[in-house]
């Protein structure tokens, strides 16, 4: 072979290479440890708050990151007044589903909904449990019934068909929504659930006892036998529940989700003339989800933490305790840190090598070994656990993936931790 025909074989090879490597890679970028990091810390946020009674610093850590686009999980937080001159604390996660609609609403006017209900109480009902449970519980109702019957107005009147779809959508998505408000005068805490969020509180009454994990919510799911005996009664004869599921819906309390709550013909219609689905199996006697809040109240313990997040972060983390032991890492690191000495573990450039695992299915759960200390913001700490720790050719495999393919390895992602 001449010099030339040999430099034309190296230029088709090259040419090959290139092509494969522009077609391996055109739509996904692996990502490197630092750049994984960098996307996790994206939506990474520090609020600072003062209790309005001891005037000691709240703090807010938070983390969200999308898996689907548009997002799906919403949060909020802030100060809100409930009563002239009364200003309770408040944190909320809406983790949507079936479209991000519904979660942005809830993100906006829940817990306004709930100080608006909270403001009707007296000065004596304010600071009884049992009274602000039932205005909990009214405020959420209310707003789901509003969306609800919004919805099928929008497809009665006689306006556009964009303003209609627009309108119906918070109706046709569904959401979740842990909701928890701090009364600041009598230091109890009160936690709404409806859903799969859930709300785990961190105490440690004896530090060298160590930290105990207090759960202030419970998953609202087909899976919870409370939830199945509820259901049963509600609909004799019939069984909504088959396999962990109310007519193939995960969650047996949410906002929105039209297809389980309309009747009937709203349902037709809906599918009929504005690209609506269908029936689901055996829909006989609606509504079989409601928005009605499981609620817990708490007295806070000083120097507690309370973790809020998505099922996109409990899916991954085994237990309430695995959640808890892990910010206690995250603790004791800080004291290090105070002391002049750390255990974080820096990240590099380069791209991870392979752990030797084999694969993963979408429910897997990340171990307490693997659990690893390398972010200032407590929610990003638990976040980065949750996608593999120091399992890092995980966690980079999770990351470098993008909407719609990262749906099978993780769900949009929201955690909150408050430190009191």
């Amino acid at each position: 072979m001449s010099d030339a025909e040999r430099d034309n074989v190296a230029r088709l090879e090259g040419i090959k290479k290139h092509i494969a490597y522009d077609w391996k890679f055109a739509s996904h970028q692996p990502l490197s440890l630092a750049e994984a990091s960098v996307k996790l810390r994206a939506e990474e946020s520090t609020t600072k708050s003062v209790h309005p009674i001891s005037g000691k610093d709240i703090q807010t850590d938070v983390c969200r990151v999308a898996s689907l686009s548009p997002v799906e999980d919403e949060f909020s937080h802030g100060e809100i007044e409930v009563k002239e001159g009364e200003k309770w604390l408040y944190w909320g996660v809406f983790d949507g589903h079936s479209g991000w609609a519904t979660a942005k609403v809830l993100s906006s006017i829940l817990a306004r909904r709930v100080a608006r209900h909270l403001g009707t109480l007296t000065d004596e009902g304010i600071r009884d449990v049992e009274s602000v449970i039932s205005a909990f519980e009214s405020a959420f109702l209310e707003l789901d019934d509003e969306i609800m019957s919004d919805g099928i107005d929008a497809m009665s009147e006689n306006i556009p068909h964009a303003e209609a779809m627009c309108r119906i959508a918070p109706t046709s998505s569904g959401s979740c929504a842990s909701l928890v408000f701090l009364d600041p005068v009598s230091s109890m805490l009160y936690a709404a659930c409806s859903g799969d969020s859930r709300v785990v509180m961190g105490q440690s009454n004896k530090p060298e006892a160590g930290w105990t994990a207090v759960a202030l919510s419970k998953d609202q799911t087909g899976s919870n036998p409370d939830e199945v005996s509820r259901i049963n009664a509600e609909h004799p004869g019939e069984t909504p529940i088959n396999g962990g599921r109310v007519l193939g819906c995960e969650v047996t309390r949410s906002f929105g989700d039209s297809r389980w709550k309309w009747p009937r013909d709203s349902i037709s219609l809906w599918q009929n003339k504005f690209f609506g689905l269908d029936f689901k199996d055996d829909y006989l006697t609606p509504p079989y989800i409601t928005a009605k809040p499981a609620m817990q109240s708490l007295q806070l313990v000083p120097g507690s933490f309370l973790i809020i997040a998505s099922d996109g972060f409990w899916n991954h983390m085994a237990s309430d305790d695995d959640a808890v032991y892990c910010m206690e890492m995250w603790l004791e690191n800080q004291k290090k840190e105070e002391m002049g000495g750390s255990d974080c573990t820096a990240t590099d450039g380069e791209i991870p090598k392979s752990s030797g695992s084999t694969g993963y299915a979408y429910n897997w759960n990340v171990s307490r070994e693997e659990f690893v200390v390398e972010n200032e913001n407590a929610a990003t700490h638990l976040v980065r656990n949750a996608f593999g720790g120091s399992n890092t050719d995980l966690f980079c495999g999770m990351m470098s993936l993008k909407s719609p393919d990262s749906k099978q390895a993780r769900d949009d992602t929201t955690a909150i931790v408050v430190f009191f």
